[in-house]
């Protein structure tokens, strides 16, 4: 299945794009997502510990099944005050 995977902040910045469309089996979760980006863009290999992930603007689980999404969100850790 095709999945758009969108990234901010500091994972845009290491992978060098806002968005990439990837080829993923029905059975990804969106840590297997990210490890396999990381493999691609080795930049992005120290920020695997702390991505969170999105589908449809909802916070998932790295685990979460990924059958059927079409676009899959990867964040930075976020703080403030």
């Amino acid at each position: 299945m095709k999945i758009t995977v969108q990234l901010f902040a500091s994972l845009r910045d290491a992978v060098g794009a806002r968005e990439l469309e990837i080829e993923a089996p029905e059975s990804a979760t969106p840590f297997q997502i990210a490890e396999r980006l990381a493999l691609q863009f080795p930049k992005l290999a120290p920020h695997l510990p702390s991505i969170s992930f999105a589908v449809d603007g909802e916070f998932v689980p790295a685990d979460f099944p990924l059958q059927q999404v079409k676009e899959l969100a990867l964040l930075p850790p976020v703080s403030g005050g």
